[in-house]
């Protein structure tokens, strides 16, 4: 009776069981999460390429086993172009033909095979590879604005700008060339480009054309423009006139008499090594010569000049370097520690113009007008100018710069001190015909530089020493003469005076007989005395 019970239920549980998996399946009406099969919806197409149009549609059915795309050149007679699974929500047709019309259609079908399709055909047609292959219309708004301008900082190159147009086209097309009736197509740009730029070449007229396009037609004209640059001014040439200016000297440029009268010249500079060239002058026309003045020491100038008109511009000239040494007093920059010009009429008092206040005195020395430039100190046997203010010198890079002319001949054996850190940094005399340098190190170690030196009572000496990038160096007359590497490092940077004039060597001191002017002390040396070759 209890097994004949329990089977009963067994065979309950198992007819429930079956009911319950009956209604789970998705064909059936009866489960809760049936849904219909309904076509897809939102067939969209775009055109990536000429041979390419991309698919993308939505399914949200849990039915759909497999997608049907049907694709025809006519709404009527469309044929099967792929088939896809049911997870798929894009397609990539790369079977088209350039400038050519679809029709796209979609479908889908289940596991019971039943198709259902879209009923909304999707319309589009392929673009042209470029709009050159394009029928021309004049249909389309041709563009506005069109103008050629010489670019400020670099003249050889110009701007082609155009105004931008917001609707009803797809680009732009740019075409150019030294032929007006055969012009190449240089590039193509977005209808959001509103600029291009392009290099000319020399003595050339250069036409430039714009045009729009959309994905069907190309504008059938076009807005013309030209530009022809001038012929460059030649053999140019640097002369210096005097210890301060440069003349800057080319050819006259030949042209018409008409073309003259427009020709105007640019007179272009750079300073140092970078090439970088400014403009410093627009001359009038027919101008063959310039003077400059505003130089500096220690800098390498490079000059050209160019012919302009307007928005027209030549190629630039030859370019002509100069290396202007010290054409002018010393001056001041961030770097410097002390200057003296001794021009100032202050009595015994020295004037620092290094905006710093570190003043000296005369002492027993002379303030005289035989300088190198205005002023300078004359010294005799005992006479020397000093100063007690504390320099922050650094302790690994320094420049010492003077000017020294002797009032008598030196005698070989003779000492002649010129200037000194005490308690510092650095030394500078003459002896047994040479010119001497020492600098002094923190653990008192002492580098000496020397050389071989011919002072003369009618000539002005230029002594530069200094001390950077682990070299020691000496110039004499704006060269190098001796150069020490040292990785020492740390210099003295306390001194307990500064003397002009005077040296004192192992106890004892020494006095020059000459001038000195424009004393000058860096704490970093100038680029030009870093050099090493």
């Amino acid at each position: 009776m209890l097994v004949r019970v329990f089977s009963s239920w067994a065979l309950l549980i198992v007819i429930f069981s079956s009911c319950v998996h009956e209604r789970d399946n998705p064909y059936d009406p009866g489960n809760p999460t049936y849904q219909l099969l309904e076509a897809p919806g939102d067939l969209t197409a775009i055109c990536l390429q000429p041979e390419s149009i991309y698919l993308t549609w939505t399914i949200d059915n849990n039915r759909v086993e497999r997608i049907f795309i049907q694709k025809g050149t006519d709404s009527i007679h469309l044929a099967e172009l792929v088939e896809l699974s049911g997870n798929v929500s894009s397609y990539v047709d790369s079977s088209c033909r350039p400038f050519t019309v679809y029709y796209y259609k979609i479908g889908i079908v289940d596991k019971l095979e039943k198709p259902v399709y879209c009923h909304n055909l999707v319309k589009i047609r392929t673009s042209y590879h470029t709009p050159m292959e394009m029928p021309s219309t004049s249909t389309l708004p041709l563009p506005t604005g069109l103008k050629i301008t010489r670019c400020q900082k670099i003249p050889q190159i110009v701007r082609i700008e155009w105004n931008r147009m917001i609707s009803g086209i797809y680009g732009y097309v740019l075409h150019s060339g030294i032929i007006q009736d055969s012009l190449v197509c240089r590039h193509f740009y977005s209808v959001s480009d509103t600029c291009f730029l392009d290099t000319l070449g020399l003595d050339t007229t250069y036409y430039y054309s714009l045009r729009v396009y959309d994905t069907l037609n190309v504008a059938q004209n076009a807005i013309l423009d030209s530009i022809t640059p001038q012929i460059p001014p030649n053999n140019l040439k640097l002369l210096f006139v005097d210890a301060k200016n440069i003349r800057v000297i080319w050819d006259t440029i030949k042209v018409t008499v008409s073309q003259m009268s427009t020709d105007s010249i640019c007179l272009e500079r750079s300073v140092g090594e970078g090439k970088v060239f400014e403009e410093i002058a627009c001359l009038a026309p027919g101008t063959i010569t310039y003077l400059d003045t505003a130089l500096q020491s220690y800098s390498l100038y490079g000059y050209r000049v160019r012919a302009f008109s307007g928005k027209v511009v030549s190629s630039p000239s030859n370019q002509e370097v100069l290396f202007v040494k010290t054409i002018r007093p010393a001056q001041t920059d961030s770097t410097t520690l002390l200057l003296y010009h001794f021009d100032e009429n202050e009595g015994d008092s020295l004037i620092d113009l290094s905006g710093e206040n570190r003043g000296g005195y005369l002492n027993t020395a002379q303030r005289v007008q035989k300088g190198k430039f205005g002023n300078s100190l004359s010294f005799s046997s005992g006479e020397y100018a000093f100063s007690t203010a504390t320099l922050p010198y650094q302790d690994s890079s320094l420049m010492v710069d003077f000017w020294v002319k002797p009032a008598t001949y030196w005698p070989a054996g003779i000492y002649q001190g010129m200037v000194e850190s005490k308690g510092g940094p650095f030394q500078v005399y003459y002896y047994n015909d040479s010119i001497v340098s020492k600098i002094t190190f923190l653990d008192e170690s002492v580098i000496t530089v020397s050389c071989a030196a011919q002072f003369l009572t009618t000539r002005w000496s230029h002594v530069v020493i200094s001390y950077g990038h682990d070299f020691y160096r000496l110039y004499l007359q704006d060269s190098i003469q001796q150069l020490i590497r040292t990785e020492k490092g740390a210099m003295k940077t306390i001194a307990e005076s500064l003397f002009i004039g005077k040296v004192e060597l192992s106890g004892q001191p020494y006095f020059m007989e000459g001038f000195i002017d424009e004393f000058r002390i860096k704490s970093e040396p100038e680029p030009f005395f870093l050099k090493v070759e």
